[in-house]
């Protein structure tokens, strides 16, 4: 274990993220119009996480942003899911027109843990930005990596987000079909409602101000058959929600708010096909969650 790591935390390495720089003095204006939190955090040297969408509203990608500084000179470090870097960095271009930014591919270059538990004491660890419960996120070169000593494993800490009612990335969240709303985005400190405007944001800003969200991810523990993705959950023959995410404990599901809330309120199973579900509603979500009831009532 580095000396620079407190041994109680949990730490994984996420293989599953890849990290790109950006560079240049428009670097932090460029993104403003394209993500949909505030840049602002980032100039002040803060972390964010954010999300770009389609000119529809609809989720693209997912990703955070850290501001880096150094010999190489200052830049952003977007870290995101290895399997949406491509396709990133083709839109991020697509947009650049005559932004003086530049874009380098760094997925060689760095490596990113997950840290949760315990606070870690490595000197370059930064809070998840998410929320309190995600603990803490850790970008190092891959020299850097190499003095890290990891004690779980990814799949420990891709559970520990479905646990948490978090998801990311191409396999857990439909892209041009997800809403930033329906994926608790909101509540994951993903959004400014006070920005300028952004790709997407109509959409976006409409559905949180006339409380249109009708349905959103929730976790869940089952037992019995494994749930198979993409598939309804059902109670009394009528569909309550849709599994979008499986691990070997916990899930996610992307429910219907008015079916599944008595559920949550009275602590109840739900049981289908040889499967129960326990639907839980994280502290960080419940109030959006119940909320959102009395605004539509």
């Amino acid at each position: 274990m580095s000396k620079a790591m407190n041994g109680a935390t949990k730490i994984a390495l996420l293989e599953s993220r890849a990290v790109l720089r950006l560079l240049g003095p428009d670097r932090f204006t460029f993104l403003q119009g394209l993500i949909s939190q505030d840049m602002q955090l980032a100039m002040d040297g803060k972390p964010l996480f954010a999300a770009h969408l389609t000119p529809q509203g609809k989720y693209l990608f997912d990703f955070f942003v850290v501001p880096q500084t150094g010999p190489q000179g200052d830049a952003l470090l977007i870290d995101c899911d290895t399997a949406q870097l491509n396709e990133l960095v083709k839109r991020l271009s697509f947009y650049k027109m005559r932004a003086n930014v530049g874009l380098e591919d760094t997925r060689n270059q760095f490596s990113v843990f997950g840290l949760w538990g315990v606070a870690s004491d490595h000197p370059q660890a930064f809070a998840d930005p998410r929320a309190a419960v995600m603990g803490e996120r850790l970008i190092l070169s891959k020299d850097e990596a190499n003095t890290i000593t990891t004690n779980k494993e990814e799949s420990d800490y891709r559970e520990f987000r479905y646990k948490n009612g978090v998801a990311e990335g191409l396999s857990e969240i439909e892209v041009g079909q997800a809403t930033l709303l329906e994926i608790n985005f909101d509540a994951l400190n993903a959004i400014s409602w006070t920005k300028g405007c952004y790709v997407g944001q109509e959409l976006t800003a409409r559905m949180h101000y006339r409380a249109l969200v009708k349905k959103r991810y929730l976790p869940f523990k089952y037992e019995g058959l494994p749930p198979v993705r993409h598939h309804d959950i059902l109670h009394e023959g009528f569909a309550i929600g849709r599994v979008m995410a499986i691990g070997k404990d916990y899930g996610l599901g992307l429910f219907q708010l008015d079916k599944i809330r008595p559920f949550i309120t009275d602590n109840t199973i739900v049981v289908h096909h040889g499967t129960t579900y326990d639907v839980k509603a994280p502290d960080y979500l419940r109030e959006t969650i119940f909320q959102s009831a009395n605004t539509q009532a």
